[in-house]
């Protein structure tokens, strides 16, 4: 982000200032200097009382002593290498939902550099945390009051670009030292991720818990949503209908496999984002949906299973 100059040419009794970005002043100067005062500065004395140096504005007339030269130094730096993701998210240095779209569209775009989509932002609301029914359902909207903002530029349809004035309003974000509730957001997220689950009685013999472990075991590389997809599925072979954190849990404990991410999010992004679940019959409960199914059969199509 380059500095802000201020440059004040006397000729004669006309004075001229200008303000704004270094290269910007420079620029317009020259063509005052060509254009405008060209013929003023032949015929009347040009009052030089210090002149700056390269590294500032070029050598440009001032009528201000050096000492006084009103030099604003930018509040916000870019820099090469954002903090985590993750690092905002506890902080919670956003204020608003569409603060939050511009510090996404930040680091997907990296900083700036390419161009990004709806779904790029989403992916990262998700790979964060943050992703919920409310959010996803006001997606469109923010992502509007970004561009009302300035801060994203229309590319085509739903492809954009972060804009000068957006990427200032990022970076300026993402450099406050404290959220604006004074962190009591931050901590209610904080403990929201240490969620008590218990385990419970799935009604599996010993032969089909090994089975099962070993199923899931097979499968490298998938994230949290095709996990529990794939839970889902295959606890659906041995009965079980419908599931919650709980079922999902125990089911990883079945599998020795870490319980760490957040199950009831991926269970909600799963059936809010993806159709693979619908709501169960009673409340908290989820149903494998059809869609649902096809996806764990593609998943077991691409490591091998039958």
């Amino acid at each position: 982000m380059s500095d802000i100059f201020k440059l004040k040419v006397c000729i004669g009794n006309a004075n001229i200032e200008l303000e704004g970005e270094g290269n910007l002043v420079h620029t317009i100067f020259s063509e005052l200097r060509e254009d405008g005062l060209g013929k003023l500065s032949d015929s009347v004395p040009v009052e030089i009382k210090n002149d700056v140096s390269d590294r500032e504005i070029g050598n440009n007339i001032l009528c201000e002593e050096k000492n006084n030269i009103e030099i604003k130094e930018p509040q916000i730096k870019e820099t090469s290498k954002l903090p985590q993701i993750n690092t905002i998210v506890i902080k919670n240095l956003p204020k608003t939902e569409t603060e939050w779209i511009v510090v996404y569209a930040l680091y997907v775009s990296e900083q700036g550099t390419k161009i990004f989509n709806k779904e790029d932002l989403r992916q990262l609301y998700q790979d964060s945390g943050r992703l919920d029914e409310n959010r996803n359902k006001n997606f469109s909207t923010n992502i509007k009051k970004a561009i009302a903002a300035d801060w994203f530029e229309i590319v085509n349809n739903d492809t954009y670009s972060l804009s000068e004035t957006g990427k200032g309003i990022a970076y300026e974000i993402i450099q406050r030292t404290a959220s604006s509730d004074g962190g009591k957001k931050a901590r209610k997220l904080i403990s929201s991720s240490k969620t008590a689950y218990t385990i419970v009685d799935l009604g599996l013999e010993e032969e089909q818990r090994q089975e099962f472990k070993q199923y899931l075991l097979s499968f490298k590389g998938i994230n949290n949503m095709e996990q529990v997809v794939l839970i889902a599925y295959k606890l659906t072979q041995y009965g079980v209908a419908e599931f919650n954190g709980d079922i999902i849990f125990t089911a990883l404990r079945i599998a020795d496999l870490p319980t760490s991410f957040d199950l009831k999010a991926a269970l909600n992004n799963a059936k809010n984002l993806k159709n693979y679940f619908v709501s169960g019959k009673e409340a908290g409960m989820y149903k494998l949906y059809h869609l649902g199914e096809d996806h764990a059969k593609e998943l077991e199509k691409g490591r091998g299973a039958a």
